[in-house]
């Protein structure tokens, strides 16, 4: 069953990515298995458009599925498909039932499989550590 196994804490350090890891959060996901992100990688959590009803829906929910997220899309995308790491963040969100609402859960991975298309080419292996 796909679950957090810990909880980081987290230090701002400001710029793009202005949130680091002060420890390892570590998930086990029925679709990848153990998934690791290491102390010290940073993330901006979920990229949610500062469109107003978009962000208001959206904005500063699912924070834990949206670090494993980004860490896929940085670190894994040697060894993973796009579609495999967007269904971690959906599974991620189940788990943790975060957002409440299941119809936002879904709306949020759509837009993932709509719009992620572009961060998943970028080149950010610079934020990989460890």
């Amino acid at each position: 069953m796909a679950r957090f196994v810990t909880l980081p804490t987290l230090s701002w350090v400001d710029g793009d990515y202005p949130w680091r890891l002060d420890d390892d959060l570590v998930y086990v996901s029925d679709v990848l298995g153990l998934i690791r992100v290491p102390r010290g990688y940073c993330t901006d959590f979920a990229s949610v458009p500062r469109i107003p009803g978009v962000y208001w829906m959206a904005g500063g929910r699912a924070t834990l599925p949206a670090i494993v997220h980004d860490c896929l899309y940085d670190c894994w995308t040697h060894k993973i498909t796009r579609a495999q790491a967007d269904r971690v963040f959906l599974e991620a969100m189940n788990a943790r039932q975060d957002p409440k609402r299941r119809v936002l859960r879904w709306i949020m991975y759509s837009a993932v499989r709509a719009c992620g298309w572009r961060p998943w080419r970028r080149d950010s292996r610079h934020k990989c550590v460890g």
